[in-house]
Parts: C-alpha cells; sequence; structure tokens
C-alpha cells in the first residue's frame, strides 16, 4: 500500500507470477495492508493480507470484521503492535486485547513466534508481529535475528498443497539493482 501521509514503513507481499493471484481491496482506515487472493485447484481462493498498524492509532472491530467477513480462507500477517499475555509474555495492550477477544469469538488463530519481534535496549522486547488465519492451520513462525533494526523479519510458513499453476513459457530474472535503488 502506497502511504501518502509520512514516509517510511509500509507493506508488501511478493507473489511467483506461475500462480494465479488478484490484487484484493480492503475498507480500511487504520490498518494499512496489501492483499491478495490466490486461487487454489478446488476453487476456494485464500486471501492473504500484509499489514501493518501504527502503535498511536487504536485499532477498530470494523477493521478486523472488514478483513475476515465474507471470506473463507485468510491470512492476515505483520505488524499490528498487539500485545497479549497468550503470546506476549511482557504482559497486553488495547490492541492485543482487541485482536484476541475477536479472534476468540470468531473462531480464529493467532500464530506467533516463540522468540520477541520487536527489540529494545530496555529489556521490554516485546512480540508484536503476528498471523491471525482463518480456515487455515498448520503454520509455523520464527523471529530471525538479521537485521540491524528494531524489528526483526518475521518468516510464516504456510502448508498449502493445492495452488494452480500458470504455464509460463518464458523467465523472467529480477533485476536486483533496480530493485535496491
Amino acid at each position: 500500500m502506497d502511504r501518502s501521509t509520512y514516509a517510511g514503513g509500509g507493506t508488501a507481499l511478493l507473489v511467483r507470477n506461475s500462480l494465479p493471484h488478484h490484487a484484493t481491496p480492503f475498507q480500511t482506515s487504520i490498518i494499512e495492508r496489501t492483499a491478495i487472493t490466490l486461487e487454489r485447484s478446488n476453487k476456494a481462493s485464500i486471501t492473504i493480507a500484509s499489514v501493518y498498524k501504527s502503535p498511536r492509532k487504536p485499532i477498530e472491530k470494523s477493521e478486523l470484521q472488514n478483513l475476515f467477513t465474507n471470506r473463507r480462507d485468510v491470512l492476515v500477517i505483520g505488524d499490528l503492535n498487539a500485545k497479549h499475555h497468550t503470546w506476549n509474555p511482557t504482559g497486553n495492550n488495547r490492541q492485543g486485547n482487541i485482536i484476541h477477544e475477536y479472534a476468540r469469538k470468531n473462531n480464529l488463530k493467532i500464530y506467533v513466534p516463540n522468540q520477541a519481534t520487536r527489540i529494545t535496549h530496555r529489556f521490554n522486547n516485546a512480540i508484536i508481529d503476528l498471523c491471525i488465519s482463518k480456515g487455515i492451520d498448520n503454520i509455523t513462525s520464527e523471529s530471525i535475528p538479521a537485521l540491524s533494526s528494531d524489528h526483526n523479519p518475521v518468516l510464516f510458513t504456510v502448508e498449502i498443497n493445492d495452488l494452480q499453476r500458470n504455464n509460463i513459457d518464458t523467465f523472467q530474472f529480477t533485476k536486483w539493482n533496480t530493485f535496491q535503488s
């Protein structure tokens, strides 16, 4: 999602060209998102959203409803700045309480790594990056201490083996220098 108000952050998804997909719009004003829908061989699509919610803005249940309602299989993955004692050993915040309660009432699953995803120098590291799943199980996650940042990259691995594949007759190579600039 392109941010027009201030620099930094943002969301993104990378999708293999051989997987049939399309951009998926969501009505959200607080949660920044980039979303796609993947087509599966059983014709039941899966929607994946990469999300970010600023710690300064309160989350609303209506925002969560817009992400999950009228969709069978959904993955919402990213930095929601949400803390809850069920996944964050250092305590709760309002966002975490709202997300935990919404997930519990709507039979959603929350996946988080065992290690902190936000690192501070004040010994209050936190797990604020998570995956909220509807209709999809068998998800693992790992916080990877690989960057010189206050946030670790988080790897969510999802086992989905019934995705359709497009036939591609040509190869495309990424121009990494152009991508990096």
